[in-house]
């Protein structure tokens, strides 16, 4: 047994691990891991002022309400309002830190004439076109209105104002400022820029080499953004779509169970059950972070995560670890959710607890969210039961990219 565990690391350290570390290597990960790390303080800000907006929805005592509304409450508001300024643009943060980290990358590695503050501008304008929703109405490309989805002149409006700019436009953005990057990059390596008389001042003159680039960007974009809307209009539209459909359902599936059916899934499954501490089921890999873990880097982030992720937002995990773009983290970040959604699942189907017939909020504590979404004891116990289950799978990948993180400083103390 001994033989053939050896035998399996030697394969690892062989095949596997000089591939993972070629590809944390590329450009495109490490300017990901820059943007990653430069949101993280937006990122707890703007959980710290979710909590303190939630908390009478998650701490439900009569005492304790009329006191949060007499004191914290009055300025409930104002933390709407910062965590609207952090979390709900999230996205334009984290398009414009990666496209600056990006460029500057290839600015110094290739030695070319970019300025990283134009790929970051270029990005910004790169994620704007994609934000308005249009529709091939009547022969032409028009906005889409639909109030019953909050969606205004093509724009959607969420409580946080414009939702395609907070956490859901992260991905575009991603795409988008890779897409301006390297076309301002290929405009600048192939010599397609204006170029001004030396007797311009150097910063006026570089602004003229982000035009081309412009024009190209928002072509090709225009282009993106046709065939996307061109699909909508056959009804394909992806999360929003499918996040629709998922939500309706669950929500009749509870509205069922209270007039006396019986549906395993309902209301907010989810949250009770699969993203406990966030997405991934992070929990247990978070409380390791601040508790146990022996990097440095892994336990200052850890103390700075563990109260989001209790109230199950893990934003500074996802993005500061990090676990996007992770290859050491993509198994658990995917099999432990599955394996407490199937706890959860079974748990209620079986019978052993009571099925789900109300909603808690999304922030609840694992725990609490069992007992309120089934009204029992037994719920809160599913839930326990589902976080240690995610956390008996985070376990080894975290301590193993924890000892991984923990021998690179110290070389880097030794070699300092």
């Amino acid at each position: 047994m001994a033989e053939k565990e050896s035998n399996f690391t030697g394969w690892l350290n062989e095949k596997i691990l000089p591939l993972v570390g070629k590809f944390a290597n590329t450009r495109f990960v490490r300017a990901v891991m820059g943007a990653g790390y430069s949101i993280i303080a937006f990122t707890i800000v703007g959980s710290m002022f979710l909590i303190l907006s939630v908390l009478t929805q998650v701490i439900t005592f009569p005492s304790f309400v009329d006191f949060y509304n007499s004191t914290l409450g009055r300025f409930n508001n104002l933390f709407t309002v910062i965590y609207n300024a952090t979390m709900g643009i999230i996205a334009l943060f984290f398009t414009g830190s990666f496209a600056y980290n990006y460029t500057k990358i290839y600015q110094q590695e290739e030695n070319l004439d970019l300025s990283p503050l134009n790929g970051a501008f270029l990005s910004f304008f790169a994620l704007f076109i994609t934000v308005p929703q249009l529709v091939w109405k009547n022969g032409s490309a028009q906005f889409l209105t639909d109030a019953k989805n909050a969606v205004y002149s093509g724009y959607a409006i969420s409580g946080s104002g414009l939702s395609r700019i907070g956490a859901t436009g992260i991905f575009t953005g991603l795409i988008m400022g890779t897409l301006a990057v390297q076309i301002y990059r290929l405009s600048v390596k192939k010599g397609w820029s204006i170029k001004m008389p030396n007797s311009v001042p150097k910063g006026v003159a570089d602004s003229f080499t982000s035009l081309i680039p412009g024009f190209i960007i928002a072509i090709i974009i225009l282009i993106i953004a046709f065939l996307i809307h061109f699909l909508w209009f056959f009804g394909i539209h992806g999360a929003t779509i499918i996040g629709s459909f998922v939500g309706s359902f669950a929500t009749a599936n509870m509205v069922a169970n209270v007039a006396g059916d019986f549906h395993a899934y309902a209301g907010e499954f989810n949250t009770a059950f699969i993203t406990i501490g966030g997405s991934g089921a992070t929990l247990g890999a978070v409380l390791y972070m601040a508790f146990m873990a022996k990097s440095r880097q892994m336990r200052e982030l850890g103390k700075v995560a563990v109260v989001p992720g209790i109230f199950n937002i893990n934003e500074p995990l996802l993005f500061g670890l990090p676990i996007v773009y992770n290859i050491n983290l993509v198994v658990p970040f995917v099999l432990a959710p599955m394996a407490s959604a199937m706890v959860g699942y079974f748990a209620i189907a079986t019978h052993f607890v009571p099925k789900i017939t109300a909603q808690q909020p999304w922030p609840t504590p694992v725990g609490l969210s069992g007992f309120i979404a089934t009204q029992s004891w037994q719920g809160a116990i599913a839930t326990i039961l589902a976080a240690v289950v995610a956390a008996a799978i985070w376990f080894p990948f975290i301590h193993g990219y924890d000892l991984k993180l923990a021998k690179k400083e110290a070389e880097g103390a030794t070699e300092a």
